[in-house]
């Protein structure tokens, strides 16, 4: 069904609104119930949870706006931007959304912020200076990882290969 003939419908479901903005958006990704959830699209005006064609029109007309701010990420995706468990915890708070693993049924619910939560708090002052924490306790973690395999090889009478934090390989 092509966009001109979706917008013949008089209202529209959950699904059938998603496949219309699917139809004029095909670049914009976004998920309808997510932006429900994150209370960014209007509440449904007919009965049964539906959209009327004209709330389903302005809904499409901002939808690359509402598509980008129901965008989520992960705490995986968040340690790959620098971010660590503690500063999570300290400067994004509880996740906005929670979702069952899709990888295994058994596994805890995956956490999820918003994306534009996670910008806004890396502009912060206090992310730099939590980043920088970090990175020196990093630094700090492998010299002691370090000093501890050289005293170790030296307690010892076998020779013991240690790898630096440059990456050379010493034999003490």
């Amino acid at each position: 069904m092509s966009a001109t003939d979706q917008c013949a419908r008089r209202d529209y479901g959950p699904v059938q609104l998603a496949d219309y903005l699917r139809a004029c958006w095909p670049e914009a990704k976004g998920s309808v119930d997510r932006a429900r959830t994150f209370g960014l699209l209007p509440e449904p005006d007919r009965a049964r949870g539906r959209w009327s064609a004209a709330v389903a029109e302005e809904i499409r007309a901002k939808w690359p706006e509402i598509a980008a701010g129901s965008r989520c990420i992960g705490a995986p995706g968040l340690k790959e931007r620098g971010w660590t468990e503690s500063m999570i915890r300290d400067l994004l708070g509880d996740p906005d959304l929670r979702v069952d693993n899709p990888h295994y049924k058994t596994a805890a619910p995956m956490r999820l912020w918003r994306v534009q939560r996670a910008e806004a708090a890396e502009a912060l002052a206090e992310f730099a200076a939590a980043r920088e924490r970090a990175e020196r306790q990093c630094a700090a973690a492998a010299k002691a990882a370090e000093t501890r395999a050289v005293f170790k090889a030296l307690a010892g009478s076998k020779p013991v290969t240690v790898r630096l934090s440059d990456g050379t390989v010493r034999t003490l």
